[in-house]
């Protein structure tokens, strides 16, 4: 099969879109063939390399062998920027994947079928090689921004455009698959839920019992890019309304992004002081290592699709406390979690403060055990595979549709 990442981790310590790379990697430890085109341009780093990259070196895709993986990943450099062009990004992606094409099909075709990961812009890549080759498409939706409806008026046309024309659309969450149906027009028939997966990494090891069972005070962690949607300005002062009345509880930020530095001179003038501990970017083992010695996970996010670390975090055997911002509405519930109203400090503190004197409550070997059969490596796989059956059936009945409906020339 051939899967199209509308972004992809650039190598084995990006952490970026990790889920997609885990969900390859499962495929292939099933027994499937996947190669993965990555056809996203990324900016160049310096003049020098922009200059590299214009030349005959930076043409093209770049393959290597990941984990049983074939990836390619486009070397064209990004010139002008996607926030205001992005139609145009869009159309030198699809040429980009389209010249590429001939030499996939050679070597790792013919593909049964085509699997992409975001229409915007996977699926516009992923819809034009599907009818190159007259092959199945599933289009996996993971975008908040389909919740949010922050999109121009062209791309919402063009994303509608990939929507009509894939055989399977799937959304990562209940929420999202809403969404695609009442704004987007995707049929109730061709609209599926397919949640992600979650890494095998995570599942590993003790189910965690807490930090504060040690004594060692009551700890919260949160594991999220420091940018605007994650919302880390309202954790820092729910925080610091939860350490007036719990000078023992401690906050560990795993993260990094463009807001850190204002982050950090937030947290000094709350007084927050070393019961903030900020980790950075870290792998995913040592990601599962932090959830593993904390009480509980909180997500303060104005919108998520799916919210994936609520999921690791019960693959952990940690309960939540998360915004209701999509995603986790109907993902978190009485046995995992607690959901509050995004965007207000004051509702996330009492959340906190909720789940700081009913932790007990919860069993965190029946959290790990309901994350396994909701986002485990052999539910999540089952799940696809169904799609990409429903994809193939849908597929052959649009071409007999045709067949019938071609004039006589008799």
């Amino acid at each position: 099969m051939l899967v199209v990442a509308s972004w992809y981790p650039s190598g084995p310590a990006d952490t970026r879109a990790t889920f997609f790379r885990e969900h390859a990697e499962a495929l292939v430890r099933r027994g499937h063939a996947v190669t993965v085109l990555a056809p996203e341009r990324r900016f160049p780093r310096s003049v020098r390399s922009a200059f590299r990259a214009l030349g005959p070196v930076g043409r093209g895709f770049a393959r290597t062998d990941e984990d049983g993986v074939v990836v390619y990943r486009n070397r064209a450099p990004r010139l002008l920027p996607a926030r205001f062009f992005p139609l145009v990004e869009e159309r030198a992606i699809v040429r980009d994947a389209l010249r590429l094409l001939p030499a996939l099909q050679k070597a790792h075709g013919p593909f049964d079928i085509v699997h992409a990961h975001s229409a915007y812009w996977g699926g516009a890549v992923g819809l034009a090689i599907a009818e190159r080759i007259a092959a199945p498409l599933l289009v996996t939706e993971h975008r908040s921004n389909l919740l949010t409806g922050r999109f121009p008026d062209g791309v919402k046309a063009e994303l509608r455009r990939v929507f009509a024309g894939a055989d399977i659309v799937a959304a990562v969450s209940d929420e999202l698959a809403a969404a695609l149906r009442d704004g987007y027009g995707v049929p109730a028939p061709r609209c599926v839920v397919l949640p992600n997966l979650v890494s095998p990494v995570f599942f590993s090891g003790p189910a965690g019992s807490g930090a504060g069972t040690r004594g060692l005070g009551f700890r919260f962690c949160s594991v999220a890019g420091f940018v605007p949607l994650k919302r880390h300005d309202l954790l820092l002062r729910a925080f610091a309304s939860v350490l007036r009345e719990h000078p023992e509880a401690a906050l560990t930020l795993v993260g990094d992004g463009p807001l850190a530095p204002g982050l950090r001179s937030l947290a000094a003038d709350l007084g927050l002081g070393d019961s903030v501990r900020w980790t950075g970017r870290l792998p995913l083992e040592r990601v599962a290592a932090e959830m593993r010695v904390s009480d509980a996970l909180v997500l303060s996010s104005d919108a998520e699709t799916f919210g994936v670390v609520l999921a690791e975090a019960w693959a952990c055997g940690i309960p939540v406390v998360a915004t209701r911002c999509g995603g986790p509405d109907s993902m978190v519930d009485a046995c995992n979690g607690i959901l509050v109203q995004p965007g207000f400090a004051e509702a996330l503190a009492a959340g906190m403060e909720t789940m700081l004197r009913s932790r007990d409550a919860y069993d965190g070997a029946a959290i790990r055990r309901r994350a396994l059969e909701r986002y485990g490596e052999d539910a999540v796989l089952a799940r696809t595979v169904e799609a990409y059956r429903l994809a193939r059936d849908n597929s052959l009945a649009r071409d007999n549709s045709r067949a019938m409906e071609k004039p006589c020339t008799d």
